[in-house]
């Protein structure tokens, strides 16, 4: 499948899409069902990876996908941030977009996903503080 998910840790607190072309948004709208399916139920904060790093061209219809999923969604104590690794011109615009519904300080742009893993666990270090 073009888009997948799996648990990135032993202790499923982030899950790391991957994207492999071509893929539709329908693809990406099933894989996200299953990834928060898996994870409502988790009594802890879960962070999402979206690793896009050579993907160069999108579905026709992935900023509308994106923003109707993220008002559908509901709000649950278990999502976390969401963090996007690719740094395309193309991701960079559907940030932008994506920025200005998403709940400020939820969504990060990561260079590799070495990167990503840093921004998730000071984001986990610093839940752990505040609790």
């Amino acid at each position: 499948m073009p888009v997948e998910w799996h648990w990135y840790d032993t202790q499923k607190s982030i899950i790391h899409f991957t994207f492999q072309a071509p893929w539709t948004s329908d693809e990406f709208r099933q894989a996200n069902q299953s990834a928060n399916a898996a994870s409502e139920n988790m009594d802890h904060v879960v962070d999402a990876i979206f690793n896009v790093v050579g993907v160069s061209i999108f579905p026709r219809d992935i900023v509308s996908t994106i923003i109707d999923l993220t008002r559908r969604t509901t709000w649950e104590p278990h999502q976390g941030a969401t963090i996007i690794v690719g740094a395309s011109p193309s991701i960079k615009m559907l940030m932008h977009v994506v920025s200005q519904i998403v709940p400020e300080g939820d969504l990060y742009l990561a260079k590799d996903l070495d990167h990503a893993m840093r921004i998730a666990h000071k984001l986990q270090v610093r839940r752990s503080d505040e609790s």
